[in-house]
């Protein structure tokens, strides 16, 4: 959360590229999550355009890698 502050408040920063620790499947994740919710949701994938299946929202190699695994997240909640 610091560096979110730090890179949103800094004159200076420009565009930082900023990532999870890990490649997820977002559609796992939302299914755990209403799972551990206990919400009876039914979770469905739906086609996602070709930039975002393609990897458009994914960090470059170049990006800051930071913060919990999805499932140390998930486990403090």
């Amino acid at each position: 959360m610091k560096l979110l502050l730090t890179l949103a408040t800094s004159e200076d920063a420009g565009d930082v590229d900023l990532g999870g620790p890990q490649q997820v499947n977002l559609v796992e994740q939302v299914r755990r999550l209403v799972e551990r919710a206990g919400s009876g949701v039914k979770v469905e994938p739906v086609d996602a355009p070709a930039s975002l299946a393609a990897g458009a929202m994914l960090p470059g190699p170049g990006a800051l890698l930071r913060g919990p695994s999805w499932d140390e997240w998930l486990a403090g909640r």
